[in-house]
């Protein structure tokens, strides 16, 4: 397979995505009619809530296997305790700066997706097993020896 067809294989994905986006957003504007100001709230709410999470279970039911839940049990885990750890960094930010009602969900949204950056790159960091990306060899290895990782 060739660079350009690894190119065009690679682009048909975002160019149908951006068809039908901007057939979409076309039919949605007021000058042509077709949907009415109640039309579009209701349409984007099914998408969000219904469509979306079913087009994510469909992907995830296509590559999760039983083997790699048992592999990655700790992701969701990690995930959990990190936002609840967030949350909690929030709570004492609001408690601390005496922050206004309309900022708190901001600040309580922010601190839980700050910390969640942090899990994943933790997360990463123990899949691949390195913890110091530079350092190669262990200072047990005896010269010569290959380099056994599990």
């Amino acid at each position: 397979m060739g660079l350009l067809e690894l190119f065009i294989t690679a682009c048909m994905p975002v160019l149908n995505m951006l068809l039908v986006t901007g057939v979409g957003s076309f039919l949605a504007t007021d000058s042509v009619g077709i949907l009415g100001k109640e039309a579009r709230k209701h349409l984007n709410y099914v998408v969000f809530y219904v469509f979306n999470p079913a087009l994510i279970a469909t992907y995830l039911a296509k590559t999760i296997t039983m083997e790699s839940m048992a592999r990655l049990w700790f992701m969701p885990v990690n995930v959990f305790f990190t936002f609840i750890f967030g949350l909690i960094f929030g709570w004492i930010v609001i408690k601390v700066t005496g922050a206004p009602l309309k900022l708190r969900g901001l600040i309580l949204g922010c601190c839980s997706a700050g910390t969640s950056i942090f899990s994943s790159e933790s997360s990463e960091k123990q899949q691949s097993g390195q913890h110091f990306p530079h350092h190669h060899t262990s200072s047990l290895q005896r010269e010569g020896e290959p380099v056994r990782r599990t």
